[in-house]
């Protein structure tokens, strides 16, 4: 399918990235292939280094093919250490090092999302690798699990919330478990590494809990697996008549811990079942939540679900 440029100039832009980013990238391209791509034509190949699929007419046929040569790892991949923000076609050799919690989202197209990530180490240094949609089910696969050796294939490099650099999998990026085509020389440093982290205890890898202030800062409306902190407030509990007649219940309070505080709301019966069990003061734990904005007072909300439960620490 052939696309516009000022399309893909503001599908970029509507993915995050600056202006100057963009115009940056254009330029690299045009120097990478010594003159003989224009600016526009140049603008398509950045749109596919970072994941989208636009052909254009403004494009010899054959730059397209050259991106999509048969990957020789040995020549291509990089050490984690000599990662820069705006790198594209990133290849990566290490170890899982550390596993986070994957999430649901809801797009403002109303769709849901998926994303997840890791931490992946080599001998040079360790960095978060993200995933996005479909490429978030492999974290969930038997074999992948810390301490295993992976290929990252197809990553682009960008500034992640904390400012720190991580990987982003493009669209045509995979992460290849166990690969077979691993030199002796590499497996062998790579073995060394996973014996320095198991003497360590793995004390590091332990998965760490998302705070308050990172839900709120993440402005991100969606699935969340665990929260933990304080009751500082009960606000209110309520019955109402929907609109069917019916009798429902509605049970808000205050949840806080060292970064910030949120409001959690809980509906129907649930809200009744809690109210007997919490009080001020008490520190909680919350399983399986999502991640609301109140349209009224536009500010994040705790939604407890019927999957949800809140435990009493």
């Amino acid at each position: 399918m052939e696309y516009d440029v000022h399309e893909i100039y503001d599908a970029l832009l509507k993915e995050g990235y600056a202006e100057e980013e963009i115009k940056e990238r254009v330029q690299n391209k045009v120097r990478e292939f010594s003159g003989f791509l224009t600016n526009e034509g140049a603008i398509f190949l950045v749109a596919k280094d970072l994941g989208m699929e636009p052909n254009s007419p403004l494009v010899d046929q054959s730059h397209y093919q050259l991106l999509d040569y048969e990957i020789d790892y040995d020549e291509f991949t990089i050490p984690i250490g000599e990662i820069e923000e705006g790198m594209t076609n990133i290849l990566l050799l290490g170890i899982i090092y550390k596993i986070f919690n994957t999430h649901e989202f809801k797009r403002k197209d109303e769709s849901f999302g998926k994303v997840g990530s890791f931490l992946m180490a080599d001998p040079s240094g360790l960095i978060k690798i993200v995933l996005w949609d479909n490429a978030v089910d492999i974290v969930s696969k038997e074999y992948f699990k810390i301490g295993e050796i992976i290929r990252v294939v197809n990553g682009f490099a960008r500034n992640g919330r904390d400012n720190q650099i991580e990987v982003h999998l493009s669209k045509k990026g995979k992460v290849i478990i166990s690969p077979e085509d691993v030199s002796r020389k590499e497996a062998l440093e790579l073995e060394l590494l996973k014996e320095k982290f198991k003497k360590e205890g793995y004390s590091s890898l332990k998965e760490e809990l998302p705070k308050v202030n990172d839900l709120i800062e993440a402005e991100t409306e969606g699935f969340y697996s665990e929260i933990v902190g304080k009751i500082s407030k009960i606000l209110e509990f309520k019955e109402f008549d929907k609109r069917d007649g019916t009798k429902s219940f509605l049970l808000r309070f205050i949840l806080i811990d060292e970064t910030s505080e949120i409001p959690v709301v809980i509906w129907d019966m649930e809200a009744v079942k809690y109210l007997k069990i919490i009080e001020e003061g008490i520190k909680v734990k919350i399983t399986d939540f999502w991640l609301k904005m109140n349209d009224y007072t536009e500010n994040y909300e705790i939604n407890i679900g019927k999957k949800s439960i809140i435990f009493i620490l």
